[in-house]
């Protein structure tokens, strides 16, 4: 069988010019593509002030005291209290004090004439005041022994108001920036919806429950009354509601090279970490018979 022969085209002058139009053509046709794709109008980013921020103030209440109940009377005080949290331009780092009254609930006042038991004792918030609570009411009040009240106020409550800080933080920021109507209603979004949810139950096992036979025999029925009044337990919960993300952030397109931008970053982050450390704190108070109790928390 004879060998096949290469076929070679070979182009006509007029060909090859054809062909040399045909591939500028194309490559005008790419670079215009490229230039409109690197060219086109990029969103004009909202710029940051700190006057801005500084201006801002907060349609929203810091809290909302949600019912202070007692247990089947005021003397023994607080059985549940709960209140919701969210960012206000009035929320510091520091707080605002206890406003605890050292008489209530009734219980207590008889405790601090009476000291049977061994140890210091105080009004106790189940609900910070910087969280709604109310200190003269036995609804929100009960009996903690001092070291009791000191790991409440460490472990949890401290936290809890630092965490509302930052959530204030982070909306003083994002108002830093002009921004259009659209994108202002997503910052009004973030501000009224995002919270933290509180609530605080006192276990119904008290003082009187765990004291030996022997113990309780020795007391009188006013004692035994102060006894039941004071609990062993008091369990605290911390929910984040409508956090913004990220992504809530993005569609806000704000400049991101001030110092602004940094700091929505910044304490988004950090009351993200925060959050879960105060999700559930368990405070536990445990009698040795009348001596000093025994605190623990989780």
């Amino acid at each position: 069988m004879p060998p096949k022969k290469k076929i070679t085209k070979v182009l006509t002058e007029n060909g090859v010019r054809k062909l040399a139009d045909y591939v500028a053509l194309q490559r005008e046709n790419y670079e215009d593509a490229l230039r409109k794709i690197y060219t086109a109008a990029l969103p004009d980013l909202a710029k940051g002030s700190t006057s801005r921020a500084d201006k801002w103030k907060s349609d929203n209440s810091a809290h909302e005291i949600g019912a202070m109940n007692t247990f089947t009377d005021d003397y023994r005080g607080c059985k549940d209290s709960s209140s919701v949290l969210r960012p206000h331009h009035s929320i510091t780092a520091s707080g605002l004090g206890s406003d605890a009254n050292p008489g209530v609930p009734d219980a207590l006042a008889d405790l601090q004439k009476d000291k049977f038991f061994k140890d210091t004792f105080v009004s106790g918030h189940v609900m910070n005041a910087d969280f709604g609570g109310v200190g003269v009411d036995p609804g929100n009040q009960t009996i903690l022994t001092s070291a009791a009240n000191s790991a409440h106020k460490n472990g949890w409550e401290s936290p809890v108001k630092k965490a509302q800080y930052f959530m204030t933080l982070v909306v003083k920021f994002l108002r830093a920036f002009e921004l259009d109507g659209t994108k202002t209603g997503i910052v009004d979004g973030i501000e009224s919806n995002w919270r933290i949810e509180l609530n605080g139950v006192v276990a119904d096992q008290s003082w009187w429950d765990v004291l030996s036979s022997a113990e309780q025999g020795t007391l009188t029925t006013a004692r035994e009354e102060i006894a039941k009044s004071i609990t062993t337990e008091v369990n605290f919960t911390a929910v984040a509601q409508d956090t913004p993300t990220m992504a809530n952030i993005e569609e806000l397109e704000l400049n991101n090279e001030g110092s602004e931008f940094a700091m929505v970053v910044k304490y988004l982050e950090a009351f993200n970490q925060l959050m879960p450390q105060v999700a559930n704190f368990k405070l536990k108070q445990m009698p040795n018979g009348f001596g000093k109790a025994t605190v623990t928390s989780s």
